[in-house]
């Protein structure tokens, strides 16, 4: 009886997160783009001048991420229906918030997660001005490859995992860094989860060894980096 009865309490969180995001999804019905530049990113995909687009604007603002970024935002705006796009919207904050539940369950408490997740589908401000829960979709495919890295890199840490856990975590790492360069600060993240859990020798020993098991990351950060500034 109380194994069915806990089944039913986890029955009815699981159906209430899912009712305040179908909540969220209502509230955010009539928004298709949240700015002003996604109207125009949708004209100029439309019009057909995507690649001229793509390769001027990453020259300009010298930044070699948008060629990588360009097309996961301007992808569903080939569409000539923007509901594309808000399909594809509703689809990544799913998936977004699926993974963060996910991450605080497995590393925290599922309590936790439910509350925390309920939480922030309640309070979050929602309006048709420039709000990044609505604006560039694309910025959810690096958040969510960040949390399956956290992950990975947490359960390698607790015993849970081989070291192609870590292998994995640093190839979403890296893939998140070219949606966005400011994810590479993720790697100081990264390094100070397998620090806390370095428990023998000195300090000097304990970052040793923590850079060694994270060598593809230190790799993949400094070739992101190399690129990124040459370009």
């Amino acid at each position: 009886m109380r194994i069915e009865r806990n089944t039913c309490y986890r029955l009815a969180e699981y159906a209430g997160m899912l009712l305040l995001l179908f909540l969220l999804f209502w509230r955010i019905r009539h928004a298709i783009f949240g700015a002003q530049e996604e109207y125009g990113l949708f004209y100029i995909a439309q019009k057909g001048d995507f690649f001229a687009w793509l390769d001027s604007v990453s020259r300009e603002t010298g930044r070699i991420t948008f060629y990588v970024l360009g097309w996961f935002w301007a992808g569903p705006m080939f569409f000539s229906d923007p509901i594309v796009y808000k399909i594809s919207m509703y689809i990544l904050i799913s998936v977004d918030f699926i993974c963060f539940f996910w991450l605080l369950k497995c590393h925290i408490d599922r309590k936790f997660a439910v509350f925390a997740v309920s939480f922030i589908l309640i309070m979050l401000q929602i309006s048709h001005q420039h709000n990044l829960l609505i604006t560039y979709n694309y910025l959810h495919i690096p958040f969510i490859l960040l949390m399956i890295s956290a992950h990975l890199i947490l359960n390698y840490c607790k015993g849970k995992a081989g070291y192609g856990a870590v292998l994995v975590s640093a190839l979403c790492s890296f893939a998140a860094s070219f949606f966005q360069e400011n994810f590479v600060l993720f790697y100081i993240l990264i390094f100070a989860i397998v620090l806390y859990y370095e428990k023998d020798g000195a300090i000097g020993k304990r970052i040793c060894s923590s850079l060694w098991k994270l060598k593809f990351h230190v790799l993949g950060g400094a070739v992101f980096l190399i690129v990124y500034f040459s370009f």
